[in-house]
């Protein structure tokens, strides 16, 4: 039977080997793993049973496929007696988890109040990857908290190094035990292989190579090329003046952020795949910037049969920045572009928010937003405007209407409030994004920056100083229902008045008004559960009462001590609501295949022919 803590666990454990040595023996010694116990636990209460047992299915299904366990444990920071590598290391192996005879598998620990991920490799799983990727897999997997509890810090750590292994299988790497690796189909088009220890093999005497290949991959050593040209249409799909529009906007991008950016085009990948086409590009022609090579490049492959591009990014920097969700969301507009055939618009979409992500870390971030790094010293401007409708959802004399109506409430109450519609966000909340505008471009009144901001689209309110002192939780609530419903029938003002009247009338009693519906639906719920009362104590009556017989006088109908009196009691209504679990959507991981509508093929990092490490993401079109 599966025990569900950590103490029950030992405890049995110890028991067992005192009154019977010989329970020690691994039971399942016909299989290759134990299922003593849960492989997903939470000490803190954070997992339902049903995201526990989902999470132990999936690691299980997983092992028996691959041959690597994964578990994973939630705790508190004060049940910690030594270092969470340690504690990890102990757990995993007083469970007697692991595949095989070495326990392979990866052992992962959330310290839940210091919000700290530990992922910790067991048995052949310590040779699988770089420490780099699995610090990667932690902090990928910490950003899943918000919005998804436990679970999805436990899937996405998962989910990460899942991905690579798959991608391993798939490429023939022995790196998988229950496979034992497959070694591809001999083709005189692949890309050099990588020798067991890690040395890269020479290209060969391949004449399909393209002629910038080095003859011997073992041989290569890496420089740095700012002379190179950055943008290679073999393809000519672009001018002559649209190149050089895109050589300077790359050159403004290499000097502001140090990061490189290369866009090449061919009518093949030369049997490397567009992924490795990519990677070997960049690595072999000396692009990027600083001995960690930092830059990225976008290789797109014009073959009719196999039509599609690749990201490649290099440096450890530029692979943090480069996730699977923005790569993704940057993805949207360049292909979308690429298959309309507007190749300068997806080449500049692109050289724009590879900069921007470089410069600010968000590759959708607006001109107000500060860049990496920046200290932001809040100021109060006057001046600035209390509308920031950067989606364009108002007219120019909706504007200026709207502005006037904060500014009387500025003036009569001493708050400042603001509304924004918020550009698009692939890294930030929309709480995040308010209280950054609000530090960020001068808002807020008297020394403690009184302040409220509001986003327009989405219902959403944030306050400052004093503004958060009455913009209790209930008031929030109301405020944010409210605008939101009226977003929803009449649009953008519509909401942005909503809004004004709940903060004045908030500010002046110091609190919200329910909105209409609320009132409707409590007047419906009390009809109703008269209605109920009432319908049951008819029926209890009649229930009791005997058919009467048919009387010839009003006298027959009186009948002696016949009169009682029934204790009466309330029947109250109960109602049972459960919370729906929506997982978040799962994405392709492997690297180089083509992708399913809407989403792109992604790698969190992979090596090189050249042992270079890079991450990267792909689409067809």
């Amino acid at each position: 039977m599966k025990k569900t803590t950590a103490r029950i666990m030992l405890i049995f454990m110890v028991l067992t080997m005192v009154i019977s040595p010989l329970t020690c023996l691994f039971t399942y010694a016909d299989d290759m793993w134990a299922e003593d116990y849960y492989r997903a636990h939470s000490s803190t209460g954070g997992l339902s049973d049903a995201d526990r047992d989902d999470l132990d299915a999936e690691f299980i299904d997983f092992m028996s496929k691959y041959g690597v366990d994964f578990a994973a444990l939630t705790l508190l920071s004060e049940r910690l007696d030594e270092e969470p590598a340690d504690f990890a290391r102990d757990y995993y192996e007083s469970c007697n988890f692991g595949y095989g005879d070495d326990k392979t598998g990866f052992m992962i620990l959330y310290v839940q109040d210091e919000n700290q991920v530990t992922i910790v490799p067991m048995g052949s799983a310590e040779k699988m990857f770089d420490s780099q990727l699995i610090q990667d897999a932690a902090e990928h997997a910490i950003v899943y908290y918000d919005q998804y509890g436990e679970w999805g810090v436990m899937y996405a750590a998962y989910k990460y190094i899942a991905g690579e292994i798959e991608e391993n299988a798939e490429a023939g790497k022995e790196a998988v035990p229950a496979l034992g690796g497959t070694e591809p189909e001999s083709t005189d088009l692949i890309s050099p292989a990588v020798t067991e220890t890690g040395t890269p093999e020479a290209a060969g005497a391949n004449t399909n190579l393209p002629s910038w290949y080095p003859a011997s991959t073992a041989d290569f050593q890496f420089f740095n090329d700012e002379k190179a040209p950055r943008v290679i249409d073999n393809a000519d799909l672009l001018t002559d003046e649209e190149e050089e529009a895109l050589e300077k906007m790359i050159l403004a991008c290499r000097e502001d952020t140090a990061h490189d950016l290369v866009i090449v085009t061919d009518v093949t990948d030369y049997g490397l795949g567009q992924m490795g086409f990519a990677d070997d590009y960049f690595d072999y022609n000396g692009y990027g910037i600083g001995e960690e090579r930092e830059g990225a490049l976008l290789f797109i492959d014009m073959d009719p049969n196999d039509r599609g591009g690749w990201c490649s990014c290099s440096g450890p920097d530029t692979r943090a920045l480069y996730t699977e969700d923005i790569a993704n969301d940057i993805d949207d507009l360049v292909y979308s572009s690429l298959g309309k055939g507007e190749y300068n618009e997806a080449f500049n979409r692109w050289v724009v928010l590879m900069y921007t992500l470089f410069e600010k870390g968000d590759p959708f971030a607006t001109n107000w937003m500060p860049l990496r790094g920046e200290t932001v010293t809040r100021t109060q401007d006057p001046d600035a405007p209390r509308v920031v409708d950067e989606m364009d959802l108002l007219s120019d004399a909706q504007e200026t209407d709207l502005e006037a109506r904060l500014a009387e409430i500025r003036e009569k109450y001493g708050v400042d409030i603001v509304l924004f519609t918020p550009c698009r966000m692939s890294t930030m909340s929309t709480r995040t994004y308010g209280k950054l505008l609000l530090d960020t471009c001068g808002y807020g009144l008297n020394d403690s920056c009184d302040s409220i901001i509001m986003s327009i689209r989405g219902g959403y309110c944030y306050a400052d100083a004093y503004g958060s002192t009455v913009l209790t939780d209930v008031n929030k609530e109301r405020i944010e229902e409210k605008a939101e419903s009226a977003f929803e029938g009449g649009g953008a003002y519509k909401a942005a008045l909503s809004y004004i009247s709940d903060v004045e009338h908030m500010l002046k009693t110091g609190r919200v008004q329910k909105p209409f519906i609320s009132w409707i639906i409590s007047t419906v719920v009390g009809l109703l559960g008269g209605s109920v009362f009432g319908g049951i104590s008819t029926s209890a009556a009649q229930a009791k009462m005997k058919v009467p017989k048919t009387a010839t006088s009003a006298e027959e109908y009186l009948v002696r001590d016949s009169i009682s009196i029934v204790g009466l009691y309330d029947t109250y209504l109960g109602t049972t609501t459960s919370r729906v679990y929506d997982p978040p959507e799962e994405r392709s991981s492997g690297g180089g295949g083509s992708s399913s509508s809407g989403h792109s093929s992604y790698s969190s990092g992979h090596t090189s022919s050249s042992g270079s490490t890079h991450s990267g993401s792909g689409r067809k079109f």
